[in-house]
Protein backbone atom coordinates (compact mmCIF):
# COMPACT_ATOMS: atom_id res chain seq x y z
CA UNK A 1 0.00 0.00 0.00
CA UNK A 2 2.63 2.28 0.79
CA UNK A 3 4.13 1.81 -2.66
CA UNK A 4 0.73 2.98 -4.35
CA UNK A 5 1.43 6.04 -2.04
CA UNK A 6 4.39 6.72 -3.53
CA UNK A 7 3.44 5.93 -7.30
CA UNK A 8 0.48 8.41 -6.96
CA UNK A 9 2.80 11.37 -5.73
CA UNK A 10 4.88 10.83 -9.14
CA UNK A 11 1.76 10.35 -10.84
CA UNK A 12 0.62 13.45 -9.27
CA UNK A 13 4.06 15.36 -10.49
CA UNK A 14 3.07 14.18 -14.12
CA UNK A 15 -0.43 15.32 -13.61
CA UNK A 16 0.25 18.77 -12.33
CA UNK A 17 3.30 19.23 -14.96
CA UNK A 18 0.99 18.20 -18.06
CA UNK A 19 -1.62 21.10 -16.34
CA UNK A 20 1.22 23.58 -16.82
CA UNK A 21 2.33 23.41 -12.90
CA UNK A 22 5.47 23.67 -11.85
CA UNK A 23 6.73 21.52 -8.85
CA UNK A 24 7.81 22.72 -6.28
CA UNK A 25 7.45 26.58 -7.61
CA UNK A 26 3.72 26.59 -7.97
CA UNK A 27 2.73 23.42 -5.65
CA UNK A 28 4.81 21.18 -3.21
CA UNK A 29 4.15 17.68 -3.45
CA UNK A 30 5.34 15.32 -0.41
CA UNK A 31 5.29 11.18 -1.18
CA UNK A 32 4.58 8.81 1.62
CA UNK A 33 7.41 5.75 2.48
CA UNK A 34 8.92 6.68 -0.73
CA UNK A 35 10.02 4.20 -3.48
CA UNK A 36 13.59 4.52 -5.16
CA UNK A 37 12.18 5.63 -7.89
CA UNK A 38 11.33 9.06 -6.07
CA UNK A 39 15.30 10.06 -5.88
CA UNK A 40 15.18 9.70 -9.85
CA UNK A 41 12.60 12.58 -10.57
CA UNK A 42 13.15 15.98 -11.47
CA UNK A 43 12.06 17.32 -8.98
CA UNK A 44 13.52 14.58 -6.77
CA UNK A 45 10.80 13.42 -4.22
CA UNK A 46 10.15 14.98 -0.66
CA UNK A 47 8.91 12.14 1.15
CA UNK A 48 7.74 10.70 4.61
CA UNK A 49 9.84 8.01 5.99
CA UNK A 50 8.65 5.26 8.64
CA UNK A 51 10.21 2.11 9.92
CA UNK A 52 8.69 -0.29 8.12
CA UNK A 53 10.58 -3.32 9.52
CA UNK A 54 9.65 -2.46 13.17
CA UNK A 55 6.19 -1.34 11.82
CA UNK A 56 6.07 -5.28 10.24
CA UNK A 57 7.58 -6.95 14.06
CA UNK A 58 4.90 -4.81 16.00
CA UNK A 59 2.01 -5.78 14.13
CA UNK A 60 3.37 -9.45 14.16
CA UNK A 61 3.51 -9.52 18.03
CA UNK A 62 0.21 -7.68 18.33
CA UNK A 63 -1.56 -10.50 16.51
CA UNK A 64 0.16 -12.92 18.60
CA UNK A 65 -0.84 -11.33 21.45
CA UNK A 66 -4.79 -11.43 20.26
CA UNK A 67 -4.56 -14.94 19.07
CA UNK A 68 -3.24 -16.03 22.60
CA UNK A 69 -5.61 -14.39 24.51
CA UNK A 70 -8.09 -11.45 24.51
CA UNK A 71 -6.04 -8.69 24.36
CA UNK A 72 -7.64 -5.29 24.15
CA UNK A 73 -7.03 -3.01 20.95
CA UNK A 74 -3.80 -1.31 20.59
CA UNK A 75 -3.18 2.12 19.12
CA UNK A 76 0.67 3.02 18.73
CA UNK A 77 2.45 5.86 16.59
CA UNK A 78 5.11 5.42 14.91
CA UNK A 79 7.99 7.35 14.55
CA UNK A 80 8.97 8.98 11.31
CA UNK A 81 11.13 11.79 9.77
CA UNK A 82 10.97 13.71 6.30
CA UNK A 83 13.78 12.95 3.92
CA UNK A 84 14.08 16.66 1.87
CA UNK A 85 13.65 16.43 -1.48
CA UNK A 86 13.59 19.00 -4.17
CA UNK A 87 9.32 18.66 -4.66
CA UNK A 88 8.68 20.92 -1.72
CA UNK A 89 9.09 24.97 -1.84
CA UNK A 90 11.46 25.72 0.59
CA UNK A 91 9.84 29.63 2.06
Amino acid sequence: ETEIRSVQAVGAIRALHDRGLRVPEDISVVGFDGIELGNYLTPKLTTVEQDTLRMADRATEILFERIAGDAPAIHEHTPFSLRPGESVRRL
